[in-house]
């Protein structure tokens, strides 16, 4: 036997490894005969009678050969042929138990990974904190909620539960079945939580639709100083996407080339789909240009930002591009294409049938998708052909169901379909909440729509913006006004959408002065107002025979966006005896200042009242904008002379004009007197916040000695010239 033993590894040099390493254990001859066949084996077909050959031998029983044969299998792709060979030994060790448990993992085959897991507890086999974080990443992947739950259990009663991989493990598993409550007081427990569980909250929260919660915990990241890594950004960047924080999601985006992650495939494609959703089509463009290897993925995201910026022509072009540089398309190509034949008849057809050919037309995905695209087509038989032919019905199928019933007006049809769903199993989610909402709001099904509002109080989506504005709106489209206006006091978030329902909702009260006021407080918050909405106002306002005073006309012209509509709302002050108001001399100086029209600008400034500052810096920003700033210059001496007191926002002027004229001598005078009138006790005031980068005025620095200690002229330059934040190849 010492001699076969010391013969084999000259005869087959492949399985002189093994034998070294196990030189120490018994091996027979029939041990070593297996152990070359297997190191030779190089196809499917020499594995199965090597499966023959450890029944006959009897060969189970030896745990490293065995285990030396699972990684044969799923190396040459037969994991079934492993199976096999497990299930025919009655007392599996936690080694091999293990084994196949990461084997199947790594293969994707997670029910055989619950399988293994539940017969080797029938059996006894102990697990350890190498079996539980695959079997809960299997329950995460198939929504197998009930059996993950258990397995938490055992993991309470064996002590792993403070072993840091089991506790991401079930974070991860708690997001994606959405309890992110419990998810999160999982990483509450954690003492030192690093990236790897707040990255899977992060993901979860994002995938439940709780994006303000996600944003938190990435902020929380911030401020524990853990650097945010790509798994980070790939998570945080939509968040920021759906929040419409895109100046954030501009500085990720910089965070992530200085970094070393600007052209990661994840990466990319949640940059292109960031900047289509602030409508910067040509940044997607240069994002998805500057990418040498293109994936599918990356195709994939750019045909979506066409497609969302309703460009169906550029997007069916890149499609064909896509399919000239060779790259296959998969299901979320067609899902990101076909909304794009929803306002051209012609090509759906041509494109269902390109699906069909390319095997995808099974797909619930793309079955979905094509469902969506025919009720929006009107084609309503259609769209329910494809959904009740549907073997496997998921969430989104029936939310599209509905949805197609909303859009095509079939209001009781679609909460027919809402009841069925919740009869299959399926809990409505924050789409399908919308959709109901919408509804109950056609239907003035006031009651079912405040079971529905209770609803997602209950399911937690109150922080869900699309499902608050679809509540808001429901309550105004139903003369409920008490419960709009509390339901939008207590929003935690509010953009346009959420603004413009409540004060149409005043407006259909005919409470005209309560909406100019929410129109006021709207612009407060930094928000601009749709001109229609606005427009529209005027003229319910002007039908019920109510006189807009001055506030309204000054809440109307920062949405103008032509100069003509500026005119109108000037002219219709002229007639109404209101223009000699100086808030609103100014309001309309800075509107024609929009258009670079001055003449008008110098008019209403000789018009007003010279003793209102306010008016003297609204003509002095004119001159600095059109790059006159002499005249900016002259004007503010002119003021000193009529003994005028500047404020913060005259002198903010007054810097950039001195900018503009590159003037050392005008720099030393201005230095002089802000330090004479004590403005220079609050530079950070008179500077704009926003802006990032000093370039200096006169190219000089100076050093003055003051008795608070030593202030650098550069404050007063700074923060002066354009916004820089953005990165420079995207400007």
């Amino acid at each position: 036997m010492a001699f076969l033993f010391r013969l084999y590894p000259i005869l087959y040099p492949t399985t002189k490894a093994y034998c070294l390493r196990y030189k120490h254990y018994s091996i027979d001859s029939k041990t070593i005969h297996f152990l070359c066949q297997l190191k030779l084996c190089r196809t499917i077909e020499g594995l199965k009678p090597l499966s023959s050959l450890l029944i006959v031998h009897g060969l189970h029983g030896d745990e490293r050969l065995i285990g030396e044969f699972f990684r044969s299998c799923f190396r040459l792709g037969v994991p079934r042929l492993a199976l096999s060979a497990f299930r025919r030994i009655q007392n599996p060790s936690l080694g091999l138990h293990n084994l196949m448990i990461r084997c199947l993992c790594h293969n994707g085959l997670y029910e055989d990974i619950l399988h293994v897991y539940i017969r080797c507890r029938v059996s006894g086999c102990p697990s350890d904190e190498f079996t539980f974080p695959f079997v809960i990443k299997a329950c995460a992947a198939l929504g197998a909620s009930g059996i993950g739950k258990e397995v938490h259990c055992v993991v309470f009663r064996t002590g792993f539960e403070n072993n840091l991989v089991i506790q991401t493990a079930l974070v991860d598993f708690y997001a994606k079945s959405g309890c992110m409550r419990t998810a999160h007081a999982l990483v509450d427990r954690i003492s030192q939580p690093d990236l790897v569980p707040l990255n899977a909250l992060i993901a979860g929260y994002s995938l439940n639709g709780f994006d303000c919660e996600a944003y938190e915990v990435f902020r929380k990241i911030c401020l524990m100083d853990l650097k945010p890594n790509l798994s980070t950004l790939a998570s945080v960047i939509p968040v920021c996407t759906r929040l419409e924080r895109f100046e954030i999601g501009k500085s990720l985006h910089g965070l992530s080339v200085k970094s070393g992650y600007f052209l990661n495939d994840f990466l990319v494609p949640t940059l292109i789909s960031m900047y289509a959703g602030d409508t910067d089509i040509c940044s997607a463009r240069k994002l998805f240009d500057s990418v040498p290897l293109k994936t599918v993925a990356v195709w994939n995201a750019i045909i979506s930002a066409c497609t969302q910026m309703q460009k169906p022509v550029e997007a069916f072009m890149l499609f064909r591009h896509m399919l000239k540089s060779n790259t296959q398309p998969n299901l979320v190509t067609f899902v990101s294409i076909i909304p794009s034949c929803e306002k051209y008849i012609t090509k759906y057809s041509g494109l269902h049938a390109f699906a069909i050919k390319h095997g995808s037309e099974n797909q619930p995905s793309v079955l979905t998708a094509f469902l969506s695209m025919y009720a929006k087509l009107g084609d309503v038989d259609s769209a329910k052909g494809i959904f009740y032919q549907m073997p496997n019905r998921n969430r989104l199928a029936w939310n599209s169901m509905v949805s197609g019933f909303v859009y095509n007006g079939l209001w009781e049809l679609s909460l027919d379909v809402f009841c069925e769903m919740q009869c299959a199993g399926f809990d409505p989610d924050s789409v399908s909440i919308v959709s109901i909402v919408s509804a109950c709001s056609k239907l003035e099904a006031v009651f079912l729509g405040k079971s529905v509002h209770a609803f997602s109080l209950r399911r937690g989506f109150e922080s869900n913006l699309n499902v608050s504005n679809a509540i808001l709106a429901f309550y105004s489209g139903c003369s409920q006004f008490w419960s709009c206006f509390n339901l939008f006091h207590k929003m935690p978030i509010r953009n346009v959408v959420s603004w413009n329902t409540l004060i149409s909702s005043c407006a259909h009260s005919r409470d005209m002065e309560m909406a100019f006021t929410l129109l006021y407080q709207m612009q407060e918050e930094g928000l601009e107002p749709d001109l229609n909405e606005v427009m529209g106002l005027f003229g319910e306002m002007m039908k019920d025979n109510q006189r807009p005073n001055h506030v309204s006309l000054l809440n109307i012209l920062p949405a103008c966006y032509i100069e003509l509509q500026g005119k109108s709302i000037h002219a219709f002050a002229i007639r109404t005896g209101i223009v000699q108001e100086t808030p609103l001399l100014t309001s309309l100086i800075i509107m024609y200042a929009r258009f670079d029209d001055v003449n008008p600008c110098i008019l209403l400034f000789q018009m007003g009242n010279k003793e209102d500052i306010s008016l003297w810096n609204a003509i002095m920003s004119v001159y600095t904008k059109t790059n006159n700033a002499k005249m900016a210059i002259t004007i503010f001496s002119d003021l000193l002379l009529m003994g005028l007191e500047p404020d913060n926002f005259t002198i903010l002027s007054l810097i950039s004009a001195c900018v503009q004229l590159n003037s050392i001598n005008l720099a030393n005078s201005v230095m002089a007197f802000l330090l004479l009138k004590g403005f220079d006790k609050n530079v950070k005031r008179v500077s704009l916040t926003r802006v990032n980068q000093v370039r200096w005025a006169v190219g000089s620095q100076y050093t003055i000695q003051m008795e608070g200690g030593y202030l650098r002229v550069k404050f007063l330059w700074e923060n002066v010239i354009a916004d820089v934040t953005c990165l420079d190849h995207y400007s």
